[in-house]
């Protein structure tokens, strides 16, 4: 239940991500207009690029993460 919940709310905050930068406000100026510390946007915009990037690094095979 916990996994639904998290994705749930994963998923929210990356629309709000998106919503954030189609909006052409800054950071700051978007938090405020939606009743948000700009503390709390950027802890929801690391998170949402922090899972971003794990499920990339899960989907590349091993062979493709070898440095030469």
């Amino acid at each position: 239940m916990r996994d639904i919940t998290r994705q749930m709310r994963l998923q929210e905050w990356a629309e709000q991500i998106e919503d954030w930068k189609r909006s052409g406000l800054t950071q700051r100026q978007w938090a405020k207009a939606h009743g948000m510390s700009l503390e709390g946007f950027k802890y929801r915009k690391r998170t949402v690029e922090d899972q971003a990037e794990e499920l990339l690094g899960s989907f590349m095979s091993p062979a493709s993460q070898i440095v030469y």
